[in-house]
């Protein structure tokens, strides 16, 4: 079976746990669980392209924040120009909140940080666009929604983390704890091979008449 729409993962899980007591709203909450902890655990978050997002926004004259986009869960960069016609966009620093020293005079930012929104460290003396590179959250899985590019791509990440949920409702401590260590495996492995294609294939040098 295919693990590449809703009703077939919900299928795979049942048949993976040997239950027969799990109704499809039980089995629609692990899934969601296991989405939630996609984002949300501390140890490998997913930061892969499939998640990758981009939002425009502009800035607000004497203001020096910005909301972040619907769906933010961490940031990739923050580009910025003028919207004049022959606008050049530059990239603004990233600096910890701790660190970020703000200037009360308005001028053009040049770093930022990431608090529960954007701050800039000045207030934008015009009107900017901002171009905010981010990772997101895809929709979830349900009824309406039934595939997305995590579950076609890494399908073993749904059914690893859907079962980690499951035996932490049925009280089975060491299962959970087996089936949590794969599920995080499986986000390292994507996070992996997102990496990997970031990037071309490696030069060749050549030693003494060898390529390497």
């Amino acid at each position: 079976m295919a693990l590449d729409t809703f009703d077939n993962l919900k299928a795979k899980i049942i048949d993976q746990s040997h239950r027969n007591d799990l109704t499809p709203d039980r089995l629609a909450d692990f899934i969601q669980q296991a989405e939630q902890e996609f984002y949300a655990n501390s140890i490998e978050p997913l930061q892969i392209r499939d998640i990758e997002q981009t939002s425009n926004q502009d800035t607000v004259v004497d203001s020096g924040v910005l909301a972040l986009p619907s769906g933010y869960q961490s940031m990739r960069s923050i580009l910025i120009d003028d919207k004049s016609t022959d606008a050049q966009q530059y990239e603004l620093t990233y600096l910890p909140p701790e660190v970020l020293a703000k200037d009360s005079a308005s001028g053009t930012p040049t770093c930022f940080t990431v608090t529960d929104q954007i701050e800039f460290n000045r207030p934008c003396d015009a009107v900017y666009n901002v171009e905010v590179k981010y990772f997101g959250k895809l929709i979830g899985l349900s009824d309406a929604a039934t595939t997305n590019d995590i579950l076609i791509n890494f399908p073993n990440m749904y059914l690893f983390g859907a079962l980690w949920a499951l035996h932490q409702w049925a009280v089975m401590p060491d299962m959970a704890e087996y089936y949590y260590g794969k599920f995080i495996n499986s986000i390292r492995g994507a996070n992996n091979a997102d990496s990997l294609g970031r990037h071309g294939p490696a030069p060749t040098i050549e030693y003494d008449g060898v390529v390497v």
